[in-house]
């Protein structure tokens, strides 16, 4: 299994930690795919965030599968993980390992100390 940015802080598309929900699905579909902790034990999908915008869970993905991942703001007021309805869709990936193992067998890692810096990455 592989892991998913664990101590990464996802941001939102203001350039704030993402509060919210991490999904994971079958590539190019919605339907949901299956997710691990650590030990190898199936995780609920859609993962949660915390206030600075890291998995409230360790989250590892299937080795050889490839995930469609969308990101969602909450913004509603409720206990985000029992409410259904005040999302909002913040940015969608299909590749989002291939860019980290690319960072990381490159090198490359960009440092981001504002938002400035973030918005220069491609």
């Amino acid at each position: 299994m592989r892991n998913f940015g664990n101590n990464y802080s996802w941001l939102d598309t203001e350039g704030r930690p993402l509060v919210g929900r991490v999904t994971f699905y079958k590539l190019h579909t919605t339907e949901p795919e299956l997710i691990y902790d650590y030990a190898g034990t199936a995780l609920s999908n859609p993962i949660f965030t915390n206030a600075i915008g890291q998995t409230v869970q360790q989250v590892f993905l299937q080795d050889g599968v490839d995930y469609t991942v969308v990101f969602d703001k909450y913004i509603g007021e409720a206990d985000m993980t029992q409410d259904p309805d005040n999302w909002l869709f913040q940015y969608s990936s299909d590749n989002i390992y291939d860019d980290y193992k690319a960072q990381f067998e490159t090198g490359f890692i960009p440092v981001i100390s504002t938002v400035a810096d973030l918005r220069a990455v491609n």
